[in-house]
């Protein structure tokens, strides 16, 4: 039986509020995101016009939520047979409900762990086995970025290298040649464009993903570090 719904409950915290947001007009919010992000891109093209191999787009990124859950699926499909750090953390949130401080807490779901043969030793073991579980989708996922930039930014940027050249080399002819150099230079621009947006769009799937990833990671890490402390 799949137990997606109740593991994403363990590790991201729904905000009711949001799901209201959303509903109220995605489209026009997705729709101005889009047109903000276009505009930025733009400006940002326009005022690196003579170095587009030395300028970089500066992105941000939040948790997204295709990738969290892309994560814990992967966590998921992962699960250890019987009763470990997975089992834990859902006896965990349960007692997060009750008015307990967090050790209690810690020492409250240990108690009901222990019966079935589990020790905090155990705990951490299946806790960093799942850390390496999106250690690995983590360098797959970068993979995948550096295979794309090289192809959609790294080439297009030698693309325009060479262009340059011949713009400079076309601009030392006589006058016959201006025609030539302004249709080139029309295409450097548009080149210049594609790329700034390709860049920020590869920049910012990558820090959603990261952002993501260092989420799920330290929830892991912290919880481990509390077993540690409380469960000796």
């Amino acid at each position: 039986m799949s137990m997606f719904k109740n593991l994403k409950s363990l590790f991201v915290e729904e905000d009711p509020s949001a799901k209201g947001k959303q509903k109220e007009n995605p489209k026009s919010v997705a729709k101005g995101g889009k047109e903000v992000k276009k505009e930025a891109a733009k400006k940002t093209a326009a005022t690196n016009t003579n170095s587009p191999a030395a300028s970089k787009t500066i992105v941000t990124g939040t948790a997204d939520p295709k990738f969290t859950e892309k994560l814990l699926k992967i966590i998921e499909a992962n699960n250890q047979p019987g009763f470990d750090y997975l089992e834990f953390k859902q006896t965990l949130k349960g007692m997060s409900k009750m008015n307990l401080d967090e050790k209690t807490q810690f020492m409250s779901a240990y108690a009901a762990a222990q019966s079935m043969g589990v020790t905090p030793a155990k705990l951490v073991s299946s806790a960093q086995q799942y850390l390496n579980v999106l250690a690995q989708e983590e360098t797959k996922f970068l993979q995948t970025v550096e295979a794309q930039t090289e192809k959609n930014v790294v080439g297009r940027k030698n693309q325009l290298t060479q262009m340059e050249a011949m713009v400079k080399q076309k601009e030392e002819q006589i006058k016959q040649l201006q025609a030539e150099i302004e249709a080139d230079k029309k295409k450097m621009e548009e080149s210049r464009n594609s790329l700034t947006d390709v860049a920020a769009k590869i920049e910012s799937t990558k820090v959603s993903f990261l952002a993501s990833y260092n989420g799920l990671k330290n929830q892991l890490l912290t919880d481990v570090e509390k077993i540690n402390q409380y469960l000796k």
